[in-house]
């Protein structure tokens, strides 16, 4: 029996044709949101995106830049008017995320929030942005 295993596995090893390219492609897009979030996943849990220090750099970016405003007072209007735009969009993009980390928590505390929280504070939301 074992001869003729032989002999069927010869008769198949023959060249193998590579993989059609459109094949390939379908594999992918049916696959590509699977693969996305997997790679989200994997980022999310290497960076855990530090909120505080992302902030604290933007203000310091902030204040340099205010100090050497006041020291180059030749500066272009233009670049200036620029650079504060872009840096004022990144914030509110941060803000944005802090957002919503705090609504999705949030949304645990609101379901059930202990007796002593009740008493303390009227709104709970009001606790959450005071520590932001």
């Amino acid at each position: 029996s074992h001869k003729k295993n032989l002999s069927k596995s010869l008769k198949t090893t023959k060249k193998k044709k590579p993989l059609k390219k459109s094949l390939f492609k379908k594999c992918l897009k049916k696959n590509k949101e699977k693969i996305k979030t997997e790679v989200n996943k994997s980022l999310w849990k290497k960076k855990k995106w530090d909120l505080k220090k992302m902030t604290q750099t933007m203000v310091k970016k902030e204040k340099v830049k205010k100090v050497k405003e006041k020291k180059d007072p030749l500066l272009l209007p233009k670049t200036s008017t620029q650079t504060t735009t872009t840096t004022t969009t990144t914030k509110m993009m941060i803000i944005m995320m802090i957002m919503t980390k705090m609504s999705k928590k949030m949304k645990i505390v609101t379901k059930s929030p202990p007796q002593s929280w009740m008493s303390t504070s009227k709104k709970p939301f009001q606790i959450a942005q005071k520590s932001v």
